[in-house]
């Protein structure tokens, strides 16, 4: 019997977030909703979320940096249950890059396997057809955690580049500056 495999069975089918404690540990999953962003500081205390040196943070002003999660909605298609989960920047990238070129996300269940443990930890990730009815994934959007209510920020697609035009180009204008009194009231653009 190996432990370790049924520990991290365990610790992901408890709560609200998945976890995938231990080397080996995997889960499926199909990904509902948007991707949120959020900043967070580990403390000895677990998780608290950075507002930003700007406003405050005691945590930056201490000097400890943030790192940067991606949050997102899940269906755990083991128990069919809406789960969090919350991915490190080397995770989320292999996500996106296994569900290049697929148009809709919610139809495909995605693996998602720890392998290592502490800073050599590598993730692998293997998309695979359906494991959820297009009904039960309709149900579970109905359910989804509220991520902008956990300190999350909506992860917008990059603005795309405007095309660049063919021919002679044209003579950029001068740029010209004013002082912010010679802008009307209503116009000053800060």
């Amino acid at each position: 019997m190996n432990f370790n495999s049924i520990k991290g069975q365990l610790a992901k089918s408890e709560g609200q977030y998945v976890k995938l404690p231990g080397d080996g540990d995997s889960i499926a999953v199909v990904l509902l909703g948007e991707v949120y962003v959020r900043s967070q500081h580990w403390t000895n205390d677990g998780p608290k979320v950075c507002i930003g040196k700007a406003n405050d943070c005691e945590h930056c002003e201490d000097g400890h940096a943030a790192t940067v999660t991606y949050m997102m909605n899940v269906l755990d298609v083991s128990d069919f249950t809406v789960r969090i989960y919350d991915m490190s920047k080397a995770l989320f990238r292999e996500v996106v890059e296994e569900f290049d070129g697929v148009d809709d996300v919610s139809s495909r269940t995605i693996t998602i396997k720890r392998q290592g443990v502490g800073k050599a930890t590598r993730w692998r990730c293997r998309l695979q057809g359906t494991k959820a009815t297009a009904e039960q994934v309709d149900d579970a959007m109905e359910e989804l955690h509220a991520l902008d209510e956990m300190g999350g920020v909506l992860m917008s697609a990059p603005a795309e580049k405007p095309a660049k035009k063919k021919g002679k180009g044209k003579k950029a204008k001068k740029h010209v500056t004013r002082d912010a009194d010679e802008y009307p009231d209503d116009e000053v653009p800060f």
